[in-house]
């Protein structure tokens, strides 16, 4: 409920920020500038501005939760590196801003009922385009799934769809494409639940490398709905 800028701003520090909500703050729930860390296991709700918003930064998000943000859930710019992990977005004007030379990642996770799932681009005319990279993510009932500019580009691997037709700037590799309807249920409670049968084109994601990023080990998608 904080009514100043943010509710947590810190810069030029690393950080480490775990089992921890931010909640209807005025605008951004967490701002960091120039700071390296990690985020885990916190939700983001009903800020007026963006849940997480990082410039200058490296970061890792494992298992976040972000709801009903007034602008961005998840805002990249200004040459950030973030690795993004295991985690959903509902019902923001955007889920996630990648901008101004900035490179987000995003390994399994959501997309539900955001204005639009995924916006790369330049917005400060001294940086250049962005560049998104998203393995395994399902993306339903946004009213736009992509939205990428001249100088920026969003690839996809394995991710789940309704419907898709080629659109520029975006590269695709093993989309998965079917009635979400059919085969997920959402709830405020439970999220995104699996319910579909051994026969759906869902019923796994796509085979991906054991790894580990800043100690979150990235797991194999084909095992997982």
């Amino acid at each position: 409920g904080a009514q100043g800028d943010d509710g947590l701003n810190i810069k030029h520090a690393k950080f480490g920020i775990r089992q921890t909500t931010f909640r209807n703050n005025r605008s951004d729930g967490f701002d960091g500038d120039w700071v390296q860390g990690t985020i885990s296991n916190s939700v983001f709700q009903n800020n007026g501005g963006d849940g997480v918003d990082i410039s200058g930064a490296d970061i890792v998000i494992d298992r976040g939760q972000f709801i009903n943000m007034g602008d961005k859930g998840i805002s990249v710019g200004e040459k950030s590196e973030a690795v993004i992990v295991n985690s959903t977005l509902t019902g923001s004007k955007i889920g996630i801003a990648v901008k101004d030379l900035s490179s987000a990642k995003v390994h399994s996770g959501s997309f539900y009922g955001n204005g639009t799932a995924v916006s790369a681009y330049r917005k400060k005319p001294m940086f250049g385009g962005a560049r998104a990279e998203i393995t395994g993510a399902l993306f339903w009932r946004n009213k736009a799934n992509f939205n990428v500019d001249v100088e920026s580009q969003v690839a996809l691997k394995g991710a789940g769809l309704s419907q898709w037709q080629d659109q520029q700037r975006i590269s695709v590799d093993d989309l998965r494409i079917g009635n979400i309807a059919d085969q997920y249920s959402y709830s405020t409670i439970d999220g995104l639940r699996f319910n579909g049968a051994t026969e759906s084109p869902f019923r796994a994601g796509p085979k991906t490398e054991l790894r580990a990023t800043s100690g979150i080990k990235l797991p194999d998608l084909s095992r997982f709905p």
